[in-house]
């Protein structure tokens, strides 16, 4: 009888191989399957592309068809698009079809907060770990860290290799998928200026603030109907970009140059009262942006790339699309990054952008029907097959790739680069990256559309000395969370109404002292002190 056994396994192992060779041995793709002939010859040149591509066929994750609702905020730079290619992708190599939901983003904190307090969110949903924290204890959220071992190793491999994410544990468990970056062009939000306009006026580049006042002011006297310095989206976003790198900070913020590198609610300080003094020289000066605390990102853009303004402080990769708009009128205008500048105290001092979105993640609903699958397609979006399809859209189709290098489809570069912001043009149609549902990021996709100026500044960056990461910031106690709610209303309240009229001259310079006990009263200190408690327990 065993010896019966071994032969029909023998037949059956023989069977299997015949099987297994047999379509290597010619083409059964159908003509209208096959890649273009100039896709088709790079894909054929490289050994490695041609086996992630055979090897592609091979990553179900479910034995049986299944849906899976995952809802996500929608950005107005790259609304959700259900049908792209992307999605049927997913199903084709997982098994798994998904579900997108956007939301607008205006709107999308409000529905998410009213479907967690009523215990009626979709499998998946994209929020902040605030409220992470928030609900884990309602028992809503799948805890994520309870299926590593045995559904998904990717996740667990990457996990252990960023220390910083065991302080997103909440008794011990973790709740969300991160988003984090595979790959991460660093920058920050930096001094940007129309290099043409130095030129042609014989400007040196300012080193230090002081400096960039004077610059900024022989430039209004050359475009007296110019205001040189625009901002976006109000008065705290303006503080945001320039108190840090001035020498103080807006709201609560770490400061590693004060001793025992602590937080400090910098809107009461003396340093942030100079800084008002700065901004309200700019603004009676009307180098400013008289509309600097009420235009909207759209209206910053228009200014800034048809030669209203000269000048901003925020994300330097606008202005790849600002110089876009500016060269077809003259190929010689373009914004470019300044070095990072002294401020007073003579420090350069200035933030990069988060090494990963710590503060963001996808979470899974605990009455999800299969969790399991859940897991682990989440897991293999986190698998170089998934993170290069979510990144860069269907190998030997939108892209090919060869010892580490991905390559774009150029009919797709081309076709994007039709559009006003041509990244986000492509990434919306393939259904990629950071705005639609990749947990797992990879931003050489961006790379196509640099030109290698622009590639030059993530090196100028890179080797800026007043370069700095971002500390994570801590993690809080319910208490201190709903103590922090508290506090921070009755200080923004007093401080919110007030620091305009600094700014634009409404109000004398000399009264800051009094405005700012006055927060002080109302609880600037006690939030100082929170943070400071918080960042205590995880060190």
């Amino acid at each position: 009888m065993l010896k019966k056994i071994c032969s029909l396994l023998s037949l059956f192992m023989c069977i299997v191989m015949i099987i297994t060779i047999l379509p290597a041995c010619g083409n059964d793709t159908p003509a209208a399957e096959q890649p273009p002939v100039d896709e088709q010859n790079e894909t054929n040149g490289s050994a490695e592309q041609q086996q992630d591509i055979e090897d592609s066929d091979t990553t179900k994750l479910v034995d049986e068809e299944l849906t899976i609702t995952i809802m996500k905020g929608e950005h107005p730079s790259q609304p959700i698009n259900p049908d792209a290619p992307i999605y049927n992708e997913i199903y084709k190599k997982t098994g798994i079809k998904v579900d997108i939901q956007g939301v607008p983003g205006s709107d999308y904190e409000q529905k998410a907060r009213t479907l967690l307090a009523t215990d009626s969110m979709p499998d998946v949903m994209q929020i902040y770990f605030n409220e992470i924290r928030e609900f884990a204890n309602t028992g809503i959220f799948l805890p994520i860290s309870d299926y590593l071992d045995e559904y998904a190793p990717n996740f667990k491999r990457i996990k252990e290799e960023i220390p910083q994410l065991k302080s997103f544990e909440i008794d011990g468990k973790l709740y969300y998928f991160p988003q984090l970056a595979r790959h991460m062009n660093k920058m920050g939000q930096v001094p940007m200026i129309r290099l043409d306009i130095l030129e042609e006026l014989n400007l040196d580049m300012p080193e230090d603030f002081d400096q960039l006042y004077e610059t900024l002011k022989k430039i209004k006297e050359a475009y007296p109907d110019v205001y040189p310095f625009t901002n976006r989206n109000g008065t705290n976003n303006l503080l945001t970009c320039v108190a840090y790198p001035m020498g103080s900070g807006a709201g609560i913020y770490f400061d590693k140059d004060i001793d025992g590198r602590r937080y400090v609610y910098g809107s009461v300080t003396q340093d942030f009262k100079e800084i008002l003094g700065y901004l309200n020289k700019l603004f009676e000066e009307q180098i400013l942006d008289p509309d600097y605390a009420v235009a909207t990102a759209q209206q910053w853009q228009e200014k800034l790339s048809t030669g209203r303004a000269f000048f901003y402080y925020d994300n330097p990769s606008f202005a790849i699309n600002f110089n876009k708009a500016l060269q077809e009128e003259n190929p010689d205008y373009r914004f470019g990054p300044m070095p990072i500048m002294k401020n007073s105290k003579g420090a350069k001092r200035n933030l990069f952008y988060d090494s990963h979105w710590y503060q963001e993640g996808y979470v899974i609903s605990s009455k999800t029907k299969n969790p399991e699958a859940v897991i682990r397609l989440y897991d293999w979006f986190y698998s170089e097959e998934g993170a290069d399809l979510l990144n860069f859209g269907i190998l030997g189709t939108h892209y090919t790739k060869e010892n580490g290098e991905y390559k774009v489809s150029q009919d797709l570069i081309d076709k994007s680069m039709q559009q006003s912001d041509p990244y986000r043009a492509y990434m919306g149609e393939l259904g990629a990256g950071l705005l639609a549902i990749a947990p797992y990021i990879d931003e050489r996709n961006q790379w196509p559309f640099m030109a290698d100026e622009v590639k030059a500044w993530y090196d100028q960056w890179a080797q800026d000395e007043g370069m700095f990461e971002r500390t994570v910031a801590p993690i809080f106690t319910e208490e201190e969370i709903e103590k922090l709610k508290e506090l921070t209303t009755k200080v923004d309240t007093i401080l919110t109404n007030e620091i305009d009229k600094f700014i634009m001259g409404e109000r004398p310079l000399d009264e800051f002292d009094q405005i700012a006990e006055k927060a002080i009263e109302a609880g600037a200190l006690e939030i100082e002190r929170i943070y400071n408690d918080a960042l205590a327990r995880m060190q």
